[in-house]
């Protein structure tokens, strides 16, 4: 998929498709929701060469920030794949 001019697109797309996991299962920490195909391909995030910037877009509607301990992410099973 081929990369918007706007980068205004791609964080929409991004936090939309981030939401809707996020209502599947709210535990999904950020830094594997990033890793996510639909975050890859569908929001663009592949496109981009720091993870820093997709991490830091989905961030913002992150239902548990704030909740969540700083540091490497738990080894969870998660209802998603």
């Amino acid at each position: 998929m081929a990369r918007h001019r706007d980068e205004a697109i791609d964080k929409q797309l991004c936090q939309a498709i981030a939401r809707t996991l996020w209502d599947i299962d709210p535990q999904v920490h950020p830094a594997h929701m990033i890793k996510h195909k639909a975050i890859r391909r569908y929001g663009n995030a592949a496109t981009y060469k720091d993870d820093e910037t997709i991490r830091s877009w989905i961030a913002e509607v992150d239902p548990l920030k704030g909740q969540r301990k700083a540091g490497r992410p738990p080894t969870v099973p998660y209802v998603l794949d």
